[in-house]
Parts: structure tokens; sequence; C-alpha cells
């Protein structure tokens, strides 16, 4: 029976793929990589080429693992990594490749002298992903070439195409750097939407925008360039990942790590993206070390993963629910998506109602215990478009994008996201503000962070209530739980809104017993309120009964026909010394002829007023005479009128030598 040679093909190829790997080289745009890339890619061509409609390569591994393991064991310890690397190679493979060999056969039919034109050639490479490599593959078989000559100037004129499109840092040194990296190693392939892990090799180490070899303990502010990342890149608003880098024969286990005895681990405080899709991740902390050329396992932070997935999901579904809340001219026009929470900017001219935020609230959580089931769908951005997908107004999109489906919310998107909506948990509004003329934002959390909201909002007003004495007063406040779970108006039997294109999101007699219990509690508050206010009225009342009794002797001393009289008062602020003052020169025995200085000490601060009477007015001035009393106390300054002034200090030991400068003045 003779054998195709397609499956001939097919399963030397797929044996050589996997010993590579399994020897810890990955697919890349060059080196090792890149030959490791065009073997797998001949034998997946092959697959198509027999009928193959899915990706079908990796499902071969467990036979090749039956037949070669005993003699190459190593094969079948790297199981699961050939397993993610053969899918996700093809699966990428596979988008592009039908459309490139459709134009490829067309060109292949209409060229006559041999030679497939280099800018055919590059076109397949640029808009469709199709390999050089692969072309000229095809090629052969036809008796063609690819005129190389023509291709290599279109890649050069794509080049810098690329170099005035890109709106880098600002600064040339740096932009330059990240263009030069991508010339050399091209863009990192990203795998964040299948796995948070996976083997890598480390291409580049920069610190202080220079290449260096490696990097020890010493270095803690570089960033590193890898082949192939699961780590998704700051973008679209959403922070890229943090996690570890790790040596990969450190790895017995991926599930498994003991991260107490890896002897080389580097913190990834941060991922970003620079020239296009070069993805560079930033170090916070080096143990050991590491070397260009190393293999490496890059591993996700998932707790900050899911967390950033969550309030990204969560400003979807608010997108949504401002637009049903506030009218369909709501838009986006920014965002920041962290693990502890988010914000969302969106166009209004005016602050919104507090029904409006609590309605907002109420859609969103909503939406997520509906749980629907994220989808997402890659697709031509018109075709995105003319399904209604919701696109960023200002946003520069690729031709081919990424559409995310969660119940009612359709957004173009590339960033995490959870799998159902009611992965989210609990949505609360933090804050709504004002950042810009018509422009407001909504900060608020979800998930985890929510609930820790809950709590620490609960704990201080149980404080707050206890240190008012007046809790069991408000827990006497009650709301019938079935007002929540009516399904008279805009509920269903679980809780779910039957229709909220009504705009009555949250339903009358809810809002009505709502409206009831608040008032109630309103009243705790205004009752003690007015306790308050009379107590205060006693304690006024009190103190001006000491006042007159501390001054029952005041008594004045004659300088030059002039009548002087001070005091110094404790504890007395300089409101109520103001006000003591003022009652004094009104009565009699003080009203002509008279200067008055009160002095008192509360908090460590010295107060002080000055007073004239009127019919000496045209001979002293009180806003000047205080001016040397306020330094002797340790003030500056003081200000007033002609008949009275204050001011203050906070050397109570210099109030008698202030007394003296005046004395020698009058």
């Amino acid at each position: 029976m003779k054998i195709q040679p397609e499956l001939k093909i097919i399963a030397d190829h797929l044996r050589s793929s996997c010993f590579l790997i399994a020897d810890g080289i990955m697919p890349s745009n060059e080196g090792r990589g890149y030959v490791l890339r065009r073997i797998m890619r001949r034998a997946m061509r092959q697959l198509h080429k027999l009928g193959s409609i899915e990706v079908s390569m990796y499902k071969l591994i467990d036979i090749l693992i039956k037949e070669m393991a005993v003699s190459y064991p190593e094969i079948l310890r790297a199981k699961d990594v050939l397993i993610e690397v053969l899918k996700n190679e093809e699966e990428k493979f596979r988008e592009t490749l039908d459309k490139g060999l459709a134009i490829l056969d067309q060109q292949i039919a209409i060229t006559k002298n041999k030679k497939l034109s280099g800018s055919i050639a590059f076109k397949l490479y640029d808009t469709y992903g199709f390999p050089l490599d692969l072309t000229q593959d095809i090629c052969k078989e036809f008796n063609l070439e690819v005129d190389l000559e023509e291709f290599n100037n279109e890649m050069e004129l794509q080049r810098d195409r690329a170099r005035k499109n890109w709106v880098g840092s600002g600064e040339v040194s740096e932009d330059k750097l990240f263009f030069e990296l991508k010339e050399k190693f091209g863009e990192t392939k990203f795998i964040y939407h299948q796995s948070t892990y996976c083997q890598s090799k480390i291409l580049a180490i920069v610190e202080n925008n220079k290449l260096i070899n490696e990097i020890n303990n010493s270095n803690n502010s570089c960033f590193i360039i890898l082949d192939q990342t699961p780590f998704y890149a700051t973008s679209g608003g959403q922070k890229g990942d943090d996690g570890n880098i790790i040596l990969a024969n450190e790895i017995l286990k991926i599930n498994d790590i003991d991260y107490q005895n890896i002897k080389n681990c580097l913190d990834i405080s941060e991922t970003r993206k620079f020239a296009g899709n070069l993805f560079v991740h930033f170090v916070s902390d080096c143990k050991g070390k590491f070397k260009v050329g190393d293999e490496v396992f890059t591993l996700v932070n998932n707790r900050h993963r899911q967390m950033r997935a969550q309030n990204h999901s969560a400003t979807h579904l608010l997108h949504k629910a401002l637009k049903q809340i506030l009218g369909n001219s709501i838009s986006q026009k920014g965002s920041h998506v962290d693990a502890k929470q988010l914000t969302f900017d969106f166009n209004l001219s005016r602050a919104m109602k507090e029904d409006e935020i609590e309605q907002v609230e109420e859609l969103v959580n909503f939406y997520i215990r509906e749980n629907s089931t994220v989808e997402t769908n890659e697709m031509n951005l018109e075709e995105a478009r003319n399904c209604g997908a919701e696109a960023l107004f200002g946003e520069k999109y690729d031709s081919k994008v990424r559409v995310v489906k969660m119940g009612p919310s359709l957004e173009l998107c590339g960033g995490t996201h959870v799998k159902q909506t009611g992965n989210i948990g609990i949505f609360k509004i933090v804050s709504e503000s004002g950042i810009a003329s018509g422009i407001r934002r909504i900060t608020a959390k979800s998930g985890f962070y929510a609930l820790q909201h809950f709590k620490l909002q609960e704990k201080k007003f149980n404080a707050l209530l206890e240190s008012l004495k007046v809790k069991q007063q408000f827990d006497e406040v009650k709301i019938d739980d079935n007002e929540f779970l009516s399904n008279k108006v805009g509920f269903d039997q679980i809780s779910f809104f039957k229709n909220e294109d009504t705009h009555n999101i949250i339903n009358s007699s809810q809002h009505l017993s709502t409206i009831q219990s608040m008032q109630k509690t309103a009243k705790i508050g205004e009752d003690l309120q007015n306790q308050i206010k009379l107590k205060d009225k006693e304690i006024e009342k009190l103190k001006k009964q000491i006042w007159q009794i501390n001054l029952q002797n005041l008594s004045s001393e004659k300088i030059k026909n002039i009548k002087f009289a001070y005091y110094i008062f404790d504890e007395t602020d300089a409101k109520d010394l103001r006000d003591i003052t003022n009652q004094v020169k009104g009565w009699n025995n003080f009203s002509s002829s008279q200067i008055i200085a009160f002095f008192s000490k509360k908090d460590n601060k010295v107060s002080l007023c000055l007073s004239i009477s009127s019919d000496i007015e045209n001979n002293y001035d009180a806003s000047k005479l205080i001016i040397p009393m306020i330094e002797k106390i340790g003030g500056k300054g003081g200000g007033g009128k002609k008949d009275f002034a204050m001011g203050g200090g906070i050397n109570y030991d210099g109030i008698y030598q202030a007394i003296e400068i005046l004395k020698a003045n009058i």
C-alpha cells in the first residue's frame, strides 16, 4: 500500500517540531524559532491540503508520544507545552491560510514569466499574515520563484511608513530603540487570550535604553523582550499584566511552583507595547541571573488578571447602562481599568442625579445576575460596525477587530474579560464627578474590592452609630425584604428586571419604601442635631454667666485722662473673645474715653481684641496700636479698624509685655 506523500510530510514535520519544542525552542520570527515555525507550517499546510477544516496537528501528539516516549521521555514531560504551542500556532496560521491561498492560487494562474510579483508576496505577508517562506514553498510546486528584490523594497517602504506614523514616547532615542528591536526580532507573539503562562525565550534585555547581555540581583530597572508572551500589554484603557518570569529548567510542573525555593525569578510590574506589537516587560525586582537566549516560563499574576477582567467587563456593562438611563447620546471618552477599581469617562454636561446613579448601578448588577456568556469574535472592521458593535470615537482600529458581546453589550475590544457576566460578582459606583467641560467620570469597583468597599463602609457606619449612641434607633428602621423581590413592577421571580427599556429600573413600591426608611433615618439625625443645638444654647448661656462673674471686678486705670482696662481669659476662643469685648464696651462705665485689651488662651494659641471708644478715635487708632502688641505674643500683622482690631499669636508669656507696650503708647 502506497502512503500519501502528504502524510509522510506531516509525520516527519510533527516529529521534528515536537523534538525542537521539547528541547526548549519556541516558534518565532528569527533564528532557530523561525526554522521551527517553517517546519510546523509546512505540516499544517499538508493537513489543509488533505481537507482538515479544524485545528488538528496537536491531536497527533498522543500518537507521537505512544510511539517514541520510551526512547525520548522528554516529549512526555513536555506534553502540555507541546499541545499549547502547536494548537496556538495552528490557530493563528489558519486565520489567514484560506484567504492567502485563494489570492496566491489566483496570482499563480496568471503569472507567465516564472516569477511571482514581490508586491503580491508582500501583500500576502503584510495584509494576511502569509509568511514569505510558505509563499516560496508553494511557488516551487509550480516551478515559480518570488521576486525577492521587489519584496524587500516593499518591506523597506513599509518600515518607513511605520516610522512616520508611530506616535511614541517623545524620546527619539527610545522610539528608535523600539523600532530597531522590532525590526530585529519582529512583533511579539501574544497568547493572552488563550493562556496565562507559556514557555518563552529572552530575545533582549534593555537597561537605560542600552542592550545588555544579562540581568542579575543588581538590575531592578530594566525591561525584557520575549519571543512570545501570555502577558496583556497596557492598551484600550486596561493596565498591562504583572507576574513572573522564571528560568524554564526550574519548573517541573506548571501548577506546582515553590516560589520560596526558586533561585532565578523576575518580578514584572507591568507590560506595555511599543512600535506596534513589540511587548515590553518591565522588571521591578530580580532574583538570580538571566541572560539573552535563556528559555523561561512566563506566568501572569492570575489574581490581578481576573480582577482586571472583572473591571473591564464591568466597564462594558456600565457603558450600556449609561446609554439606557441617560440616552444613546452617551459615549465613552476614556477609561482606566486596574485590579482595584475602574474609571469610566463619558460625555454629559451636568452632574448625574442621585437616582440616576442608583438606577445605573442597579442595571449593571442586573446584567451581572443574568450571567450571560461573554462571546468574542474576530471580524473585519466594517462587518463589526454593520452588526452594531460600539467603537470608540477617534480610536484607530486595524482592519481586523475583536468583537466582545456580553448580554446587551456589543463592543470592539482587545482586552481581557470574564467568561460569564456573573463572574464579575457585584458592582458598586464609588463616585461621580466632573473632570473637564462636558465630561463626567464614574469611579467604581467590582468583585472582591466592591465587597471590601461595602464592608469598610459598614464598619465606619457602625462605628459612627455607636459613637453617637443611636445604633438601636437606627436598627429599628426596617424595609420589608419583599419590596426588593416584587414581581409587580419591573421584576420577575428571581429579581431580574423584566424590561429595562421602560427606564423604570427601580419599581415604584421599592422606591416608596426606600424613601420612607430614609426619612425615618434622617429624623434620627435631625433629633440628634436638635439635641446638640439645645446643649449648645445651654453652653452659651453658661459661658456668659461665667464671663459676667469674671468681669464683675473689672476696673480701669487712668493714663493721661484715658481709661484703660485689660483681662486675660482661659479656654476662650477668638470668636467668644470678640463677643465679650463688644458686650463690655457697651457698658456705661466703659463707653467713653476707654481703651480695652482682652486676651485669651486656648489650644496653645493666644488671641487679642483691642477696642477704642468712639469719642477718642481721632487720637488713637486700634489697627496701629495692636501691631507691636501682636509681635510680643508671637504673631504677625493684626488688623481691623480705628475703633476695633484683632490678632493672634503663640507666646502666652508675652501678654504682659504687650500690655506694657500699649500703656506706653497711650
